[in-house]
């Protein structure tokens, strides 16, 4: 019996070798983006679409986002260097890090920290007033944060289903989000918001 599995295991290796079929280690790219808060801590920047350029074919991968906590992951990324690339919404600036993707579980990236500068990025000044029209199919409890306070929550209240008119004392690059008041499942949603917005949950 173990002579005939030897035999089986060769001729599959002889198939997977002849159509090509040998597998490609692959890596999951993780790291953290950070940027000097107001009182000159770091604080992690949500929200920050994140995508991997291969250095030597140009080919992309699909953005990533990072989360709350400033943390990022990029899956099955085939091992080389790669041009990490980060962009700051809504038509901010983009920064870009070489890298490279080891053959192992998890690459690893050092946590960067982003110019001081993009926290003033898609805003405007305190005090000038914006509307925000919220479409929403259910009764939910929202919230915002704003770009520059990513850590501040403001709260709107209770939205009912439909379309609801929002006075926001300022506007800028907002996250919303909207807790269903009845399955208590959380969606978020990011708009520019500078001059008023559309905001549509689903």
């Amino acid at each position: 019996m173990s002579h005939v599995m030897c035999h089986l295991a060769s001729i599959l290796g002889v198939l997977y070798s002849t159509l090509g079929l040998t597998q490609v280690p692959t890596t999951t790219v993780r790291g953290r983006l950070d940027r000097t808060g107001p009182d000159g801590a770091r604080q992690p920047v949500p929200l920050l679409a994140v995508t991997l350029r291969n250095a030597t074919t140009n080919v992309r991968t699909d953005p990533s986002y990072t989360g709350r906590d400033g943390i990022y992951y990029i899956y099955r990324v085939p091992p080389g260097q790669y041009y990490l690339e980060i962009s700051v919404p809504p038509r901010g600036p983009s920064f870009t890090y070489l890298i490279e993707a080891k053959p192992q579980s998890y690459t690893d990236v050092a946590p960067i920290l982003l110019p001081s500068e993009i926290s003033g990025t898609g805003t405007i000044s305190p005090g000038s007033p914006v509307v925000a029209t919220i479409r929403i199919p259910y009764r939910a409890k929202l919230t915002y944060r704003r770009w520059m306070s990513p850590n501040v929550v403001v709260n709107v209240g209770t939205v009912d289903s439909g379309q609801t008119l929002v006075q926001l004392p300022y506007g800028g690059y907002l996250y919303f989000e909207a807790t269903n008041l009845a399955t208590q499942g959380v969606s978020l949603r990011s708009a520019d918001c500078a001059k008023g917005c559309l905001v549509t949950f689903q």
